[in-house]
């Protein structure tokens, strides 16, 4: 019977270790995706910025290149156009500094 005892607790010491390193892995992966999320979020307010201001000398924003950037059929990309005035300044402004 002993012997039975010892495969049972062999099995619920393996189980344990692999939960340990499933749970482990799943935190690495978590880690890794949100890193990759924040970096992804990060560009995408530098081109909001870009677009919005585009006569900024913002330096990360100068940094971009658009254009390998495809746009839809019939869309045409136009310095002159961005945001109203006075509008996204909220969500810009959490990121970037309003240009005055």
């Amino acid at each position: 019977m002993s012997d039975i005892n010892s495969k049972i607790k062999q099995y619920e010491d393996k189980f344990e270790e692999l939960g340990m390193t499933f749970q482990d892995r799943a935190f690495l992966q978590t880690g890794i995706t949100v890193s990759r999320i924040l970096d992804i979020l990060e560009n995408l307010g530098e081109l909001i910025h870009l677009v919005c201001y585009p006569h900024s000398t913002h330096d990360s924003a100068s940094d971009v290149d658009l254009s390998g950037m495809q746009y839809a059929e019939g869309a045409r990309f136009d310095r002159g156009n961005g945001c109203l005035p006075g509008t996204r300044e909220d969500i810009i402004g959490q990121n970037h500094p309003i240009d005055q």
